[in-house]
């Protein structure tokens, strides 16, 4: 694990293949079956920085049904579309959310409209 600033002055926490702001909290979750990044974006946080990050990788790329495949050497890896959505008087409220791959080789989050005074969650599956 490293950390490092960015020109704007904000803390970056590097852990694995995850790279993502110290503002927000994040966990993997795996019950059973691959493992789930849970990430928990506070109110009024960006989650512009949030970003999957594969060095070394061969390919990565996008197919049409919004998945996500990352090859390295023999190996490779496969995710289905992420997931957000924000609890809402006890409920789920679904916010659209889909992968895209920027120019630099990084896999960020594409979010739709959300209340951005509550917390958002944002899930990706490996």
């Amino acid at each position: 694990m490293t950390t490092h600033r960015t020109s704007a002055g904000l803390l970056v926490l590097v852990v694995g293949l995850l790279i993502a702001s110290a503002a927000l909290r994040w966990r993997v979750l795996r019950e059973t079956g691959p493992p789930t990044y849970h990430f928990v974006v506070a109110p009024g946080d960006d989650p512009a920085c949030l970003h999957l990050d594969f060095p070394g990788a061969g390919m990565v790329e996008l197919d049409r049904t919004g998945e996500l495949t990352v090859k390295t050497g023999n190996r490779t890896m496969r995710s289905g579309p992420p997931h957000a959505y924000q609890q809402v008087d006890g409920a789920r409220r679904a916010v659209g959310v889909r992968f895209v791959i920027d120019r630099d080789g990084l896999v960020r989050f594409a979010l739709g409209s959300y209340d951005r005074s509550r917390p958002l969650i944002v899930e990706a599956t490996h």
